[in-house]
């Protein structure tokens, strides 16, 4: 199930367009189409070689505000072609992919209840929205999520 979403996904983000790659920003978050909070995203690191992918740190706070409190999360979006530099991978004009990092991604469900989780997600066109699907690790359950900027 996983590698028929994760097909779904890059299927969608061949078919050209007008996309934007990540930018850092301030976002509300929706699972499964309902409000679960907001994400603050801000870069992270520059990874160079083979994986060449920027890293980000997303503050998830939960769909309770700030009383609810926040959960930690990176992830990372591969560069697109010929781009050393995130900042100059921010201005291109190309979808790309954004993946949470392996353990280190923890966000909530639209009823508030955090968990790690995988994040699978792709940037969107002409928009800061980020559109995807989140799992909860370790469970079977795939949701749809979207970064809306």
């Amino acid at each position: 199930m996983k590698k028929a979403m994760l097909l779904a996904l890059l299927a969608a983000m061949s078919i050209p367009s007008a996309a934007m790659a990540l930018t850092p920003g301030n976002r509300a978050a929706f699972v499964s189409g309902l409000p679960a909070g907001r994400v603050f995203i801000v870069p992270f690191v520059n990874i160079d070689g083979p994986q060449s992918t920027c890293e980000y740190y997303v503050d998830w706070e939960g769909p309770l505000g700030p009383l609810g409190g926040s959960e930690p999360c990176r992830i990372r979006e591969q560069k697109t072609l010929l781009n050393t530099s995130c900042r100059a991978n921010a201005m291109t004009n190309f979808a790309t992919i954004v993946n949470s990092v392996t353990g280190q991604c923890r966000g909530y469900d639209f009823q508030g209840i955090p968990a790690n989780v995988i994040l699978m997600l792709a940037t969107s066109q002409g928009s800061p929205t980020l559109a995807g699907i989140e799992q909860w690790d370790g469970a079977i359950l795939v949701q749809s999520v979207v970064f809306q900027g």
